[in-house]
Order: structure tokens, then C-alpha cells, then sequence
């Protein structure tokens, strides 16, 4: 599916999980089949899924910028937007990088946002991205790996991602709180460091709040 991109992917993940966790929400592609004791779709029908979001929702600008940055924030909005507007979801507004590097309070409600969706069973789309060798994002097989930020699977440099849990521990002040994410990559499974993500905010890397 790299042909894809991820971005396609991180999106119709979300839409496919509310459809399955929602009686009666339909998906806009119909006449996919799931298997109703596991949940999971046969291949065929997420490829024709993913391609039908590609070509008419979540698709890429076609200047150099969106080559990097992949999918366009405005096509990640609406298309959501459209997805739950449909379904009556009671959360049906859509917004990029509610919270941008640059403010001191970024890091901390970054957090509550994923906290919040989390807790109303929302995934959260989201995107890491530098130009700097030296900042790639560390992708980790358990959840202790990631909070001792050591023997990492992989890293990235720009992708789009689905934060699908996460684990909140307690600071030796006693006060603030630590993060590790629970995410999905291209089907896996992986656990990042939220400290990690989090120092590199920017507009390109940000997390899309519905609310």
C-alpha cells in the first residue's frame, strides 16, 4: 500500500473503526464486507476503500511542498467532517493543529486533545515531520521501550499516523504527567514517545482534533 500514502491510510483507518464500532454507520464506499467475529475487512475491499478516499477525499496537492507534506490538512478536515456529518456523529468538527510549536502551552494541550478523543473513542489522525536528519521519530515495538526511549523498530522522517491509546505516567515532581502513545503504521502496531513528538510541534507536525 505505499503507493498509496499514508496520510490515505491514517484516514480510512479512522473511518473504517467508527463504522465498525457504530450500528447503522455506514462508510461512503458501499458494499464493503467485514468479518463480523474480528472486525477485519478482507484486503480487496480496504484497497477499493483506500483508493475511492485517494481519488475523491483525502487526495495530495500537486506542488512540491505537498510531495513532502502529503496529504493537504483542508482535504483531512472535510473529508472527516463529511464522514461523521453523514453518520450524525456527536462530534463532527474537524480542525489541523489546533495547537502550533511556538507556544509554551502547546505540548500540554496537544495531550488533553488526544486524552479528550481517546476518551470518546476517536483515533487520532496525525503527522510527524522535519527536514533534519537528527530529529526522526522513534518507533517502538513495546510501551517500556518507549518511555526509556531506547531500541527503537524504526523511524521517520514525515508520515502520517493513527494514535489509537495511550499510557499516562506520573513524573518524579509529582505533578506532570508523562505520555506514551499507542499507534498504527501501515497495520502495525508501535509506541512513541510523546516527550520525543511533542518538542518537534509545528504545523506539519500535529495531531487533528475532532470535537
Amino acid at each position: 500500500m505505499g503507493a498509496m500514502g499514508c496520510g490515505v491510510v491514517a484516514m480510512t483507518d479512522i473511518e473504517l473503526y467508527l463504522t465498525q464500532q457504530h450500528t447503522g454507520y455506514a462508510a461512503p464506499l458501499q458494499g464493503i464486507k467485514y468479518n463480523k467475529s474480528n472486525g477485519e475487512i478482507a484486503k480487496d475491499g480496504y484497497m477499493r476503500y483506500a483508493e475511492y478516499n485517494r481519488d475523491y477525499l483525502y487526495y495530495l496537492g500537486d506542488n512540491s511542498l505537498n510531495y513532502f507534506t502529503g496529504v493537504l490538512p483542508s482535504s483531512m478536515e472535510i473529508g472527516i467532517e463529511l464522514y461523521l456529518e453523514s453518520n450524525n456523529h456527536p462530534y463532527k468538527n474537524a480542525t489541523w493543529a489546533p495547537y502550533c510549536g511556538g507556544k509554551s502551552d502547546a505540548k500540554i494541550e496537544v495531550a488533553k486533545i488526544i486524552e479528550t478523543m481517546i476518551s470518546r473513542n476517536l483515533p487520532v489522525a496525525f503527522a510527524y515531520f522535519t527536514f533534519s536528519e537528527q530529529n526522526l521519530l522513534e518507533l517502538y515495538s513495546n510501551c517500556s521501550d518507549a518511555r526509556q526511549e531506547e531500541s527503537s523498530d524504526e523511524d521517520v522522517k514525515s508520515h502520517y499516523m493513527t494514535i489509537v491509546g495511550y499510557s499516562k505516567y506520573l513524573r518524579d515532581d509529582g505533578i506532570n504527567y508523562e505520555y506514551v502513545l499507542k499507534v498504527v503504521s501501515w497495520g502495525k502496531i508501535y509506541y512513541i514517545n510523546y516527550d520525543e513528538y511533542a518538542d518537534n510541534l509545528s504545523y506539519f507536525s500535529n495531531v487533528l482534533e475532532v470535537k
